[in-house]
């Protein structure tokens, strides 16, 4: 059989300690990454009417060191071989549009930002969250029969076009597809690999 069953556990979430605020990002990380990831090298670009949020994603992908093993995060759990998800979009997204009932008391505008496994599930956190007025994924693909647009909210992506990972040439098409359905949005070709570097950084602030 096959039943829902909540787990109740503690997640770190880095966040600047501002009560004071005007709007809201969300940061996203990427696969068996963490949130402090994001945290550092986004939280020092925004003004302090800015509330940033980076959490860990809510699933541990444990990471092989020398010597041990260090807790890393994931969204969802998705096998390229077969396609097929053990977990879909659907239980991150909830827990974070719950998390941002918490931490976004006012209501206030609220920017995703989501890199690489984070930029994938954003669009469908945007869906859930009424506040969202900008997306922006970079070296992601916007998978459009996994979430639904709003016409309130902006669609943009930045991505490298040497990225090994994530296919260039898919990632436009799929945004083109997008577009097409008249999402509004900027699709941004960097000179740069899938790593989260700074002309990927600097390209994706010039979206929000």
């Amino acid at each position: 059989i096959s039943k829902s069953v909540p787990i109740i556990y503690s997640h770190d979430i880095y966040t600047t300690e501002n009560d004071e605020y005007d709007e809201v990002v969300l940061l996203l990380h990427g696969f068996q990454l963490n949130g402090y990831f994001m945290f550092k090298r986004f939280e020092k670009r925004f003004g302090p009417k800015v509330k940033v949020i980076a959490p860990n994603a809510p699933f541990i992908v444990p990471l092989k060191k020398d010597q041990g093993w260090e807790a890393r995060y994931g969204w969802y759990f998705y096998d390229s071989d077969t396609r097929n998800f053990y977990i879909n979009y659907d239980p991150a997204a909830n827990w974070l549009s719950e998390l941002l009932k918490d931490l976004n008391p006012n209501n206030s505008p609220v920017t995703i930002i989501g890199y690489s496994q984070g930029g994938y599930i954003a669009p469908k956190v945007a869906e859930l969250v009424p506040e969202v007025k900008k997306v922006v994924g970079i070296n992601c693909i916007f998978r459009s029969e996994r979430f639904k647009t709003k016409k309130n909210t902006t669609y943009s992506q930045v991505h490298g076009n040497e990225d090994t990972l994530v296919a260039f040439t898919e990632a436009r098409s799929e945004f083109l597809r997008l577009k097409e359905l008249g999402v509004e949005g900027e699709f941004i070709e960097v000179c740069e690999d899938h790593f989260l570097n700074g002309n990927l950084i600097k390209a994706t602030m010039d979206l929000v």
